[in-house]
């Protein structure tokens, strides 16, 4: 096409329409025998229009020796298809293949101390295929399915409510990958502290993470610790006043490769519930 100059006027780009259609249905069915085993079994079925149909099972059983134990067991399967936007969008690849899983856990929970102490004990391990990532980031970023994966890692995680008001959570948590994930630290821990009393409301909470991959291709990994504050009061019913203080510790990090998150900020506002 020609302008009035006689220079060659570059053609418009054409708008393409994508469509992917997706459908699923389950069943899940649970039983207790003898108020100490409980039994839980569920299938999901699930048809893509690009990859067909999957069947997706699970099956777990819980064992209650005392009212204050419990032990667990599940096994099941995984399954993800590629979105839109993965398909088609950013970093896009139209040939990816959806993600499949299973997943073992085994867990023991216990209470104690008349309830008020209670922790929670998890081991894991997923076995994979087909996880999708980022590589090459920037103009050429491209994503791709990165082939077999195996990771397994630990979790404890605590409660404890010492006085009427206030309630205390801490968690901790190991990965072993034998293949770099994105988003997915090695180590995380976090401690949070509520208290209420009467109309207000104190929060005040620590994340430490550990070796937390952004990007594979070069691969660049992460260190840092989150201090969030939060004072709220509630003057009337159904009115909630806050001022909040993030990352009070001013730490440079980021999440997705590219996208810093902010350092310390501040808010304040309100909540009113009808």
């Amino acid at each position: 096409m020609l302008n009035m100059a006689g220079k060659l006027k570059p053609a418009k780009a054409k708008d393409t329409l994508k469509t992917v259609n997706e459908i699923a249905g389950y069943i899940y069915t649970q039983q207790t025998f003898a108020n100490i085993f409980t039994a839980s079994a569920g299938v999901r079925l699930q048809n893509n229009s690009l990859w067909g149909t999957d069947i997706v099972p699970m099956a777990g059983l819980a064992v209650n020796p005392t009212i204050s134990s419990t032990f667990k067991g599940s096994v099941s399967k995984g399954f993800r298809s590629p979105t839109i936007m993965e398909l088609y969008l950013y970093a896009p690849n139209p040939d990816l293949k959806p993600e499949k899983m299973l997943n073992y856990e085994l867990s023991w929970l216990q209470k104690l101390a008349e309830k008020k102490l209670s922790f929670e004990l998890t081991c894991y391990l997923m076995k994979g295929k087909n996880m999708i990532q980022v590589q090459n980031p920037g103009p050429n970023a491209r994503r791709q399915n990165v082939g077999n994966f195996q990771n397994k890692g630990i979790e404890v995680s605590v409660n404890y409510v010492p006085l009427s008001g206030l309630h205390l959570h801490s968690n901790y948590n190991y990965l072993h990958q034998d293949k770099i994930t994105l988003a997915a630290p090695r180590q995380q821990f976090n401690f949070n502290a509520n208290y209420t009393y009467k109309i207000w409301n104190f929060f005040t909470g620590l994340q430490y993470i550990d070796k937390l991959y952004s990007n594979v291709n070069p691969a660049i990994n992460q260190y840092y610790m989150l201090w969030n504050n939060r004072i709220s009061v509630a003057p009337v019913k159904k009115v909630n006043l806050f001022i909040s203080v993030n990352n009070l510790l001013n730490q440079q990090y980021q999440i997705n490769y590219g996208y810093p998150m902010a350092g310390r900020n501040y808010a304040a506002g309100f909540n009113v519930h009808f």
